[in-house]
């Protein structure tokens, strides 16, 4: 997983140079809605073992969340970073612990008709991804919030329509795919066994142009 990881951002650092050589590159801002959906080792009735504490795995229900945008665009290529927030409910044996999900995106697209009004783009990166579940974490005589951390992978494809020279609506469909690596929790460190997560990101985006 650490190879693809690196050789992810290798071709993430060709992408930005490419972007630099087809036109002057130009700074954007954006905000998008995000309709998020969960799945992998988020069962609803495991639990994982911490550095001495025991984490819960709920069910997360889908949701929708908020996306804000910053990056550059050139003529065939843009990249980006990006953060990712949802609230969403979720049970654990048919207990309910709300639970909050952030996600530090770096990604690019590649568009694949640069000169059409509406380009179709194929779009991939990586993220560090966050899911709080409150008082999910136990060593059996407390109870504090459990926080699991890991890395990412993004990939999917998309459309960006040209509205005026200054404004675009990006329309996106991602799969996210790793594994969540440690936990905060009563006791925070590395997890016994590294958490399966996977799930479906769709995404409305407005971006500014400068």
């Amino acid at each position: 997983m650490k190879a693809l990881y690196t050789s992810l951002i290798f071709l993430f650092l060709l992408t930005t140079a490419q972007a630099q050589e087809n036109s002057e590159p130009r700074f954007f801002l954006g905000v998008g809605a995000t309709q998020l959906q969960f799945g992998g080792d988020f069962n609803g009735a495991a639990f994982v073992g911490g550095a001495g504490s025991l984490e819960i795995l709920p069910n997360l229900e889908e949701t929708r969340g908020i996306k804000f945008i910053a990056g550059i665009q050139g003529r065939s290529v843009s990249m980006m970073i990006s953060f990712m927030r949802s609230k969403q409910n979720a049970t654990w044996l048919g207990a309910e612990f709300p639970s909050t999900f952030s996600s530090y995106n770096l990604d690019a697209h590649i568009f694949i008709f640069n000169q059409l009004f509406i380009k179709p783009l194929v779009a991939f990166g990586i993220a560090y991804n966050t899911v709080t579940v409150e008082g999910g974490s136990s060593d059996g005589v407390s109870v504090d919030d459990a926080t699991f951390k890991g890395f990412i992978l993004r990939g999917g494809a998309g459309i960006e329509i040209t509205l005026h020279e200054q404004i675009a609506i990006d329309l996106l469909a991602m799969f996210r795919y790793g594994s969540y690596h440690s936990v905060d929790g009563i006791v925070s460190g590395k997890i016994d066994d590294d958490i399966h997560s996977d799930g479906f990101t769709g995404s409305v985006e407005v971006k500014f142009l400068f």
